[in-house]
């Protein structure tokens, strides 16, 4: 797994005098590490409301950005109990962009002697951020739509623009067939 952070960093000069701002400088840093032999397991409480869940219309699951918030709209509860994450190898922080040639040699120098002292420490802390940390935060974010109502969370799908059809073309099959079909061939369903 390779993750890559782009920042854009921008300095300007100020001048009380003139109470002006001018711009002086952009640049972009890009942050980038690397993971390798990630293994992941989750275990979750799932109750759900079996007359809620029914009334459910199938429309409103067929939006990707909707299909978590209308199933958690229908839970008595839900909690990640367990989230196990290890990994096999942590490559370092690597950074490219704003820093001097010479500043870049030193960092990445310091980024090594980081890496090869606490890299191991890094590699045990990771499942324990994530049985713990990351654990607690996705339990907060469904929780928040464990408290909304069906309404709130799992809209109707046609106040968001669509029809109340559903065009099993553009469901099942690619955009490019769903189109040579007659589908609309624009995803609309994610």
């Amino acid at each position: 797994l390779l993750v890559e952070v782009d920042i854009s960093i921008f300095t300007s000069s100020y001048s009380p005098i003139a109470e002006t701002r001018t711009q002086t400088e952009s640049e972009t840093v890009t942050l980038s590490f690397e993971l390798s032999n990630i293994t992941a397991s989750a275990t979750m409480l799932l109750a759900i409301n079996e007359d809620t869940f029914g009334k459910l219309q199938f429309g409103s699951l067929l939006y990707l950005e909707t299909i978590l918030p209308c199933l958690l709209s229908t839970a008595h509860n839900v909690e990640l109990t367990d989230l196990a994450v290890k990994i096999g190898t942590f490559d370092g922080i690597n950074v490219e962009g704003f820093l001097p040639e010479r500043l870049g040699k030193i960092f990445s120098n310091t980024n090594q002697l980081l890496h090869d002292k606490y890299g191991s420490v890094i590699i045990d802390a990771i499942p324990n951020f994530f049985g713990v940390t990351v654990r607690t935060i996705l339990n907060n974010l469904m929780s928040h739509y464990l408290n909304m109502n069906t309404t709130q969370s799992c809209p109707n799908p046609t106040v968001q623009g669509s029809t109340p059809f559903v065009d099993f073309r553009d469901l099942l099959l690619s955009d490019k067939k769903a189109s040579a079909l007659g589908g609309s061939g624009e995803e609309p369903y994610g």
